[in-house]
């Protein structure tokens, strides 16, 4: 008796741009405007309408890739009081996926790190004023050898 299986497409490798429309459409609203990664990995697996990925590996790569950039979305550790906790945005890193890693839209990402920064460190658009920067160190140095 010969059997016949089954061929299943899974997604070996996913652009942070599928996984952010994704959010666009299923997860970002305007009174929750970040989402759990690991609920988002959880429903991929059980519901036919989103993607299927091979595994949490190609969703945690795709996650890391995406932090790279602005235009996807922001990556918190954690959210307490209100506030995110170890926040990254526009830079590489490292996730580790667990029940608090959340995904942000990114235009609520670039108010975040402006409201984050001390007044004058962050110029329009979410770029840092260096000089601004190395003034308040400066000065936070300068108070530290008075002591």
């Amino acid at each position: 008796m010969r059997t016949r299986q089954k061929s299943i497409l899974l997604i070996t490798e996913w652009a942070p741009i599928h996984l952010a429309k994704l959010l666009k459409t299923w997860y970002w609203k305007e009174a929750a405007p970040d989402a759990k990664s690991q609920e988002v990995w959880q429903n991929s697996c059980c519901y036919l309408y989103l993607p299927r990925l091979k595994d949490e590996t190609v969703f945690r790569l795709t996650i890391e890739d995406g932090t790279e950039s602005r235009d996807f979305f922001g990556v918190p550790q954690g959210k307490e009081d209100g506030k995110y906790v170890g926040f990254t945005f526009g830079k590489r890193t490292g996730v580790i996926m667990d029940s608090s890693l959340l995904l942000v839209d990114p235009a609520v990402a670039s108010a975040y790190i402006v409201e984050a920064k001390p007044a004058g460190v962050v110029k329009e658009g979410g770029l840092w004023d260096g000089r601004k920067l190395y003034e308040l160190y400066q000065e936070a140095y300068l108070s530290l050898i008075r002591i």
